[in-house]
Formats: C-alpha cells, structure tokens, sequence
C-alpha cells in the first residue's frame, strides 16, 4: 500500500488477510468491525497502525508485525494529531517539545496519539491470547505515555519513574538475564565498597621480594608482593576480601535472624574492628538496606520473567 491505507470504520464480512503486506504510508483500521478471521502475520508498517475502536469477533493474528521506531530523543513533534487529541495540550499546539530541558536524553514518542494505538494493539493480541506480543505492546504503551501522559514531577510520576526501572532492569517482564545481572553487580559494587570502607592499616601489610619474568621480552622484573591472597583482617584472622564478599551475599540474599547476626559478628570484626557493633557503620547500614530492598525488587522482577516465559511455552 502506498500512501494511506484506508479502511476506517470497514466491516469485515468474510476473513481478512493483509499477511506480507507492506504499508508505506498510515494504516487507518480505526472503527473496523471483522466477523471472521483478520490476519497481519509478517506485514510491515512504516507508521504505527491505528486499530482504536477495532471490533475482532475472533483474535486478530499479529505474528512477526514489523512496526517503526516510535521514541525518539529528537522526535519531530506531530502538533495536528496531539492537539486533535487533546486541545488542552498547549505543548503539541505550539509544536513544543514536553520534556523538561533535563530529562530530553530520554526518548519520547512525537505525539500522545501514539500510545493509544500501542494500547489497541495490546488489546487485539490479549485478544489471540499472543502473551507475547501482549507485553511487546504493554512497553511500548508505558514508553510512549511518559511526558505526554506520565511527567517526570507531576500527574503519573510514580508510573513514569516505575516505569523506567521496570524497563532498565526487567524490560517490562520479557528478560531474565537483566535482573540475575544487575543482582550480580549490585553485589560486587557492595563487595568493592565494603573493600574500600574496610579499617585494615596498609602499613600492616606484608610484603616479600618476588622476581617475575615478561614472558614476551624474557626481562626479569623484582617486585614486592602482599604475603597471602587477600589483604589481612582488622581483628581476627582470615583476610578481608572474603570477610565483604560473605557481607555482601549474605545483604543480597535476605537472610535475617539471630543466628545470621551471630555469624556475621566475625566478617564485621574482620572489616572494622571488633569494637564496631553490627549496625555500625551508619553507612554499612545504609549499604545493607539498599541491597536488601534492591533483592526485593530484582527477584519479583525475575519471577516476573519466569512466569511470562511460561506462559509462552
């Protein structure tokens, strides 16, 4: 189809089949009503479709849909089609971008239009019961609102910020990977801290002359080297490396009780001396809550991920 691809308001007697068709122009399916079967499997569209108001007797088939790229950092701004939808929005009347002057690296759509198509197609594919295609929509829906209908410091801030962490560290329920390896950073970033924040004197660090050889230029180089594989506790014996690591692990994974806080007296005496009490350094503290409630946070996510993912089968 080239130009715009008419078919608003449209009644579908018999079955619909747009399967490997290519839109260069807008796809008008507003208001269409189809009694049969509706097919879009594999078609491309160079415009976001509009399927607001669509009736589906039967769930509409969106497999392998290609659709454009709908956030932009530099969107050109779409004013006729904002203001249309909402006249209220001085923004798009004026052909203004609404993002604050320091939130503009974040992408946003070209007008608000756009959401509610994203918010159609999520409704056809629930429909063909496509949970996949469900959750594509589902983000893309929730990306495009921010600054049109969620701000940053106004009316929808709590979906607007939720919204970001759900995409940065889960991408909207659809990985797995990304919340086990922000876990995994989050705990080497507190190890490293811990590290950083130990009370371990370097001057009781001992050192022995060692001779190590380049294995590429053969030159013998004499060097000295910390006795041992990690650096010495404050109080007690073991080395301090392993003391913020089991610290660290022992945050992230939620364990709390008497007998956790017996155990971790010797890891805190290691790191700060065995005058420092559990709950100290206030700092320490605030490490320990951080990764308790970002644990939190990371696993519903995955569990998020898991249950979509079975749900695709």
């Amino acid at each position: 189809f080239r130009g715009t691809a008419g078919f608003a308001e449209a009644i579908f007697h018999g079955r619909a089949n747009f399967i490997a068709c290519k839109f260069s122009g807008d796809a008008e399916f507003w208001a269409i009503t189809s009694y049969r079967g509706f097919s879009l499997t594999d078609a491309s569209f160079s415009k976001v479709p509009n399927f607001i108001e669509a009736e589906f007797s039967r769930g509409p088939f969106l497999d392998d849909i290609v659709l454009p790229v709908a956030l932009h950092r530099k969107p050109r701004f779409d004013a006729d089609a904002s203001a249309h939808a909402n006249k209220n929005v001085n923004q798009a009347a004026n052909n203004v971008d609404p993002r604050p002057w320091l939130l503009r690296g974040i992408k946003t759509a070209a007008d608000r239009t756009i959401t509610q198509r994203f918010r159609a197609l999520k409704a056809a594919a629930a429909l063909s019961q496509d949970y996949q295609g469900e959750q594509k929509f589902y983000g893309l829906e929730v990306k495009t609102r921010r600054f049109w209908y969620d701000f940053p410091f106004g009316t929808g801030a709590g979906r607007f910020w939720m919204g970001l962490v759900y995409e940065l560290f889960s991408n909207f329920g659809m990985s797995m990977r990304r919340p086990v390896i922000s876990w995994l950073i989050i705990l080497m970033l507190s190890t490293f801290y811990l590290m950083a924040r130990t009370g371990y004197a370097t001057e009781s660090i001992e050192f022995q002359p060692t001779r190590l050889t380049n294995p590429f230029s053969n030159q013998v180089l004499a060097v000295d080297l910390p006795v041992g594989m990690g650096l010495p506790c404050v109080d007690g014996n073991g080395d301090a490396l392993s003391a913020a690591v089991y610290v660290s692990l022992n945050n992230s994974l939620l364990r709390i009780g008497t007998d956790q806080i017996d155990e971790l007296r010797r890891p805190y005496a290691c790191l700060f001396g065995a005058n420092v009490s559990r709950w100290s350094p206030i700092d320490v503290l605030f490490l320990t809550m951080v990764q308790a409630l970002s644990s939190i946070v990371l696993g519903f996510f995955l569990l998020i991920s898991i249950r979509n993912r079975m749900r695709l089968g």
